[in-house]
């Protein structure tokens, strides 16, 4: 495991990664890979942690909702929550 601080409060908080994760991870990745066209994935381009560019590339049969700003844990969520529920009910983004 390792330390992580939070942007938003400096703290610290503490994750822990078990070897068995990686195989999770990779039929997670294989799945989404191959049958995504059902899934919504919201990226912020103001990621502090991580690179929007890399899923959106990586998981091009998605639908994908790239939210100029925003942080790595979506704090503004509210504001896309129109969008996600119309996504979830109907398949559409707009």
């Amino acid at each position: 495991s390792f330390p992580t601080r939070r942007s938003s409060d400096r703290r610290f908080r503490r994750i822990v990664v078990l070897s068995q994760f990686g195989e999770e991870l990779k039929q997670l990745d294989r799945w989404i890979r191959n049958d995504a066209s059902d899934m919504l994935l919201i990226l912020t381009q103001g990621d502090e942690v991580l690179d929007y560019r890399l899923p959106r590339d990586r998981f091009t049969r998605a639908r994908q909702l790239i939210h100029p700003g925003g942080d790595h844990t979506i704090s503004d969520f509210s504001s896309l929550s129109t969008v996600v529920l119309r996504f979830a009910l109907t398949g559409k983004l707009f």
